[in-house]
């Protein structure tokens, strides 16, 4: 009975291991189709999710990590799945009563950010979905001349975020008259922002009704430069409201302006680059408890002390996603695996494991120090060493 117990306990954790990484595929695949949508202009409702899609995502992950799908739905845009281990208690001795047993597990997966604390800098996470457009496109129902503003800022990496709210009496979004442009929350989208709100206060700025961008220490109210104002809210964003936007690019109609001509190109501009359209909406595919309610850290194990809650549960779903928790997992080189393949749980090659002090195969290393050396490697490089960071939308 006792080997029954320690074999019923492995294949718990493969089903779970299992079922996690169904529940995040699921979940990379609604975090694209809002994406998508968004780029359309549309926000995706809950009932347009293409389960059909998600599903078969999921059940190719969970059948890669040895079970299979016996449901999966959602709730809002969450992901669930319940799966059943392949393997089974046959031909044990001493386990005859339970002969064909097998595991179950369930996990649930969401596409919205962590929400403040734990020190990981990823900003409120979230429960309102991001109301699309692409910078120097969509300008989300907002006055189509507001395009000289949403174009130029394109060139620093940012895009429209919102733009037209019906019945919104308190702001110029109300009229369509204001659009919120914004990068991803990175250091680079952050510096991007802030370089752009910069650009807008010394060229636009007697323009402007509104420039708002907590970073800048000051704001624009009717062409005069103020103390900041609304700063809780614009920290992740720039927002410019502007009655009389110029009719094209080099036009000078409206009020004067200064410096160098709207449809200049900006210096020192920022390529958007891998952060993609999630980073800045707090679209980051996690795990979380079945019932909704928190993080998964709880059942975390392996992970050296000192490391915050958050940074736990994201490096537990990047190995989830590189791996499927398996620390023999191999790419070889070539293909997927590069020119010198990727080994372990974190999916390290060599070169890299021996930055962090690593030496030999990294699969030969116990879990352990697979994870000790991937929160060296998150310290010294952040998560972009980690294909699977930009899948799940942390960078």
């Amino acid at each position: 009975m006792m080997m029954q117990v320690g074999l019923a306990a492995d294949y718990k954790s493969r089903a779970q291991t299992a079922a996690d990484a169904a529940a995040l595929a699921g979940g990379i695949e609604v975090k694209r189709e809002i994406i998508a949508a968004w780029a359309m202009d549309h926000q995706l409702q809950p009932e347009e999710i293409n389960m059909a899609l998600v599903c078969a995502q999921a059940a190719i992950y969970a059948e890669r990590n040895g079970a299979h799908i016996t449901s999966c739905r959602h709730e809002e845009y969450d992901i669930l799945v319940d799966v059943v281990g392949r393997d089974s208690l046959d031909d044990v001795r001493g386990t005859e009563q339970v002969d064909g047993d097998t595991a179950q597990a369930k996990a649930r997966a969401t596409p919205w950010g962590f929400g403040g604390g734990g020190g990981f800098g990823f900003g409120g996470g979230g429960g309102s979905l991001p109301v699309g457009g692409g910078g120097g496109g969509s300008l989300m129902g907002a006055n189509p001349a507001l395009k000289v503003y949403a174009d130029v800022a394109a060139k620093f990496g940012l895009q429209v975020t919102s733009g037209l709210r019906p019945g919104d009496t308190d702001s110029y979004h109300g009229s369509g008259n204001a659009i919120d442009l914004a990068a991803p929350m990175t250091p680079e989208g952050k510096a991007a922002m802030l370089r752009f709100a910069q650009y807008a206060a010394e060229n636009w700025g007697g323009q402007l009704e509104e420039l708002i961008h907590t970073p800048l220490g000051y704001g624009i109210k009717n062409g005069v430069r103020v103390a900041p104002y609304a700063a809780a809210e614009h920290y992740n964003h720039v927002h410019i409201a502007d009655t009389d936007p110029p009719t094209t690019a080099g036009d000078g109609a409206g009020p004067p302006k200064t410096g160098v001509p709207v449809g200049s190109a900006p210096s020192g501009g920022f390529n958007g680059g891998g952060g993609g359209l999630g980073g800045a909406f707090g679209l980051r595919v996690h795990l979380v408890r079945y019932d909704g309610a928190g993080g998964r850290v709880a059942d975390i194990g392996g992970v050296p002390d000192g490391v915050p809650d958050s940074l736990r549960q994201v490096l537990f779903n990047v190995m989830i996603c590189e791996s499927g928790g398996d620390p023999n997992a191999t790419e070889a080189p070539g293909g997927n695996g590069g020119p010198l393949g990727h080994y372990g749980l974190f999916q390290f090659d060599i070169p890299t494991w021996e930055s962090v002090g690593g030496h030999g195969d990294p699969r030969d290393a116990p879990p352990e120090e697979q994870w000790m050396r991937a929160v060296m490697l998150y310290q010294r490089r952040g998560l972009q060493p980690w294909e699977c960071a930009g899948k799940l939308g942390y960078i």
